[in-house]
């Protein structure tokens, strides 16, 4: 009997009996014995469980991703099998696969949000109810990237004459890679100079309000202009 009543097994008439069961749940077993009235052997009761594999991990993401500070990135995870599976994630600042710090919750996948600038690995231990625990292997490298700053333009002479110099204006507390420079004459629109350095000086070739400004970019964060400079070129020769 697997379930609410007796079933008869008619091949079965000697003293013993053996079977696969078919499914898994509770056995139950009797012996029907000849005689008036009916009589019925004390039941014997086999339970059959499920079989206890061991954890293992069959995929895992590994692919490197690159985020701007205080973003999210795309979710990692791993397909394990086994019975009575539970996950914990670590990170690391190291490519290593110990001596992590615990993130995550019990689940097969684990979302990273890029809190600090740096870079960070990822990689989760899988505990079954048999078995001793697997670790997959590193995920790839996570990397943060800081906010870009413009920064400050500062030095320079002002204001000039005709035919003078700007001097050399120069931008700190930037943060990130200089793209270009930008200059902007009177009311005009600013323009590009291709000039990637943290200096810049030229002539003025005409009178008014010469206005510079740097442009920054810290990896895949969105650039950053400085502060505008104003350098006022007179008209006198």
């Amino acid at each position: 009997m697997n379930g609410a009543a007796y079933t008869d097994i008619l091949s079965a008439t000697t003293s013993t009996y053996s079977e696969i069961p078919s499914s898994v749940g509770t056995w139950t077993y009797r012996v029907n014995s000849s005689g008036c009235p009916t009589q019925y052997s004390t039941a014997a009761t086999v339970v059959v469980a499920v079989p206890c594999t061991n954890p293992s991990i069959s995929s895992q993401s590994t692919a490197t991703q690159t985020q701007c500070l205080n973003s999210t990135f795309t979710a990692i995870s791993v397909t394990a099998a086994g019975t009575g599976l539970s996950y914990q994630w670590y990170k690391n600042s190291a490519a290593s696969t110990s001596g992590g710090t615990t993130v995550g919750t019990n689940s097969n996948s684990y979302t990273p949000l890029a809190t600090t600038a740096g870079t960070l690995y990822y990689y989760c231990i899988v505990t079954g109810t048999c078995g001793s625990p697997v670790t997959s292997s590193l995920s790839g490298a996570f990397i943060v990237n800081p906010v870009s700053v413009g920064g400050s333009l500062t030095g320079g002479t002002n204001p000039i004459i005709y035919d003078s110099s700007t001097g050399t204006i120069t931008l700190s507390g930037s943060t990130g890679s200089i793209v270009k420079w930008q200059k902007m004459v009177g009311a005009s629109s600013w323009s590009d100079i291709a000039n990637t350095n943290a200096t810049y000086s030229e002539n003025p070739t005409s009178a008014g309000t010469w206005q510079y400004r740097a442009n920054v970019k810290s990896g895949v964060c969105t650039d950053a202009y400085s502060n505008a400079f104003s350098i006022g070129r007179s008209s006198i020769q």
